[in-house]
């Protein structure tokens, strides 16, 4: 009998510490593990301080290689990326948290690259898009009416607006025609009416008006004209309500089509 009860309490007592080790193997090697550089290696999850996860990846060398899912704080999935075998280039889909797609495009190294796709939180459907390089601005970008209809493309070269800017109305109509220089508004400066008529035509220099503003009437028909010296009016007291309009529109274009921050969603911005 005795022999019974030391055979039991040594069979539990290295049960018991089995499960120990296990336990510890599974909290600490399995998961969130560095190695003697400090680095993080294999599979690592991360917590919100509401205990609610935070992300889950797989890390070679402090980079993340293949899938890394990212999760908003109170629920939901925040962001899919699959990084390439070096951590450098990744394939993301960023979501809103009510679940539906914010934006879709690459990351080089925490940089937007390639073709960027921005989706409205209300309808789903496609708001703009924009290309990269490795972070810098190039090419074309475009915003797009709720029906999917263009509304807007500018162009960009190493950041900055450089060439046409083109709104248009959903009927495909030209809306406004005008011209960016390194940055700044440059040159001719258009705009139209629904019916195709020219309602105010003018120039810019260095981002101002400068020389004859001519503003029109519905049937396209010149009512007043104002020439500006580097934005300032010469004839001060013959300002009309037509310039009025034109200001009162280039407000309220202002942020119409604002985007997602795509960068928030980023891993790297907010920690591993």
């Amino acid at each position: 009998m005795k022999n019974i009860i030391f055979v039991f309490i040594v069979g539990f007592s290295f049960l018991t510490q089995t499960r120990a080790v296990v336990s510890s193997a599974f909290q600490d090697t399995v998961f969130n593990q560095t190695d003697q550089n400090g680095l993080k290696q294999g599979y690592w999850k991360k917590y919100f301080p509401n205990g609610n996860l935070s992300y889950t990846a797989f890390f070679v060398n402090d980079k993340p290689v293949g899938q890394m899912v990212r999760y908003h704080e109170k629920k939901g999935i925040k962001a899919l990326m699959t990084f390439d075998k070096n951590g450098d280039y990744a394939k993301a889909k960023l979501y809103y948290e009510n679940g539906s797609l914010m934006a879709e495009g690459n990351y080089y190294q925490s940089k937007k690259d390639s073709i960027w796709k921005y989706f409205s939180y209300y309808t789903g459907s496609l708001t703009s898009t924009e290309r990269f390089e490795k972070g810098i601005k190039q090419g074309k970008s475009q915003q797009f009416y709720p029906n999917g209809r263009l509304f807007e493309e500018i162009y960009w070269v190493n950041d900055k607006k450089h060439g046409d800017w083109i709104q248009y109305f959903e009927n495909g109509k030209n809306k406004m025609l005008a011209k960016y220089t390194d940055g700044q508004l440059s040159g001719e400066f258009i705009v139209f009416n629904v019916a195709g008529k020219v309602q105010i035509s003018g120039f810019y220099k260095e981002n101002v008006m400068h020389g004859i503003w001519t503003y029109f009437d519905e049937q396209g028909n010149p009512e007043a004209k104002i020439n500006y010296v580097f934005g300032i009016p010469e004839n001060q007291t013959e300002l009309t309500e037509k310039e009025q309009e034109f200001f009162n529109l280039m407000e309220r274009n202002k942020g119409k089509y604002s985007d997602p921050v795509p960068e928030d969603f980023f891993p790297g911005n907010s920690g591993y």
